[in-house]
């Protein structure tokens, strides 16, 4: 409760789905799972008016990259929040049912979301994989849905509470808000920490970790996204900033 999470969710839900949807885009939020879609607008291609199927939200809670454990940290640490932006996200796309597919090795984070989720039913306050074309059209068990992350449903409620240009106000154009770095490797004091975006990775390392293991000059290259993502050299770890548009 000292967080935040649950305070007055009720007055966000009932301004109604089109009102979430559109503070959403006018945040300027990006999915936080790395192709860095605009929320707000993927939000909003979920069907309006029902032809008779159910509509459901899916948050991709896997992390099956390896090095990549951000989704992680919330699900142990701030379960609340991934659920109450489950019901704000919901209610945005007229969602019928949320489902939250966990890797099988997130024992504990699957057993704390149990319990706060069976916590908050109660009326408590407390502190399928292959995605088709368009799942907005046909997804889960051929019905309207939206396929998103933990830390994009996560941040939902504060954006709403706080207004869509309080997260603006963070990072740059297009790459606005706050966002958690899962930092490893040889750096002095490994972390998961949110900073804003476009903060320069050299920034980062120093303010957050303690900077590279022997100094800066040991840095030989970056994996700044999952293994999925090119290495940024050190020439280029020199000046360049944490966001979707400057490490592509």
């Amino acid at each position: 409760m000292k967080r935040g999470d649950w305070y007055r969710t009720k007055d966000l839900v009932i301004k109604g789905a089109d009102w979430i949807v559109n503070e959403m885009k006018k945040s300027g939020q990006r999915g936080r799972g790395g192709a860095g879609f605009p929320s707000g607008l993927k939000w909003s291609f979920m069907p309006k008016v029902s032809d008779g199927r159910p509509s459901y939200l899916v948050v991709n809670a896997d992390e099956s990259e390896p090095g990549t454990c951000k989704d992680r940290e919330i699900m142990r640490h701030d379960p609340h929040k991934l659920l109450e932006g489950c019901l704000i996200a919901g209610v945005g796309m007229r969602a019928s049912a949320a489902y939250i597919y966990i890797r099988g090795e997130y024992v504990n984070e699957r057993l704390n979301l149990k319990q706060r989720f069976w916590r908050a039913l109660k009326g408590n306050r407390g502190s399928q994989r292959l995605k088709p074309p368009f799942p907005a059209n046909a997804g889960l068990y051929g019905c309207p849905t939206t396929v998103t992350n933990v830390e994009t449903v996560a941040v939902s409620p504060t954006i709403l509470r706080r207004g869509p240009e309080w997260f603006a106000s963070f990072g740059r154009k297009n790459n606005s808000g706050t966002k958690l770095f899962c930092i490893s490797g040889h750096v002095n004091k490994p972390c998961t920490v949110e900073e804003e975006m476009s903060i320069p990775l050299k920034e980062l390392l120093e303010r957050h970790c303690g900077g590279v293991r022997g100094g800066w000059d040991n840095l030989l290259a970056v994996i700044p996204g999952g293994s999925s993502v090119p290495l940024l050299t050190k020439d280029i770890c020199n000046d360049v900033l944490m966001d979707f548009d400057s490490t592509v």
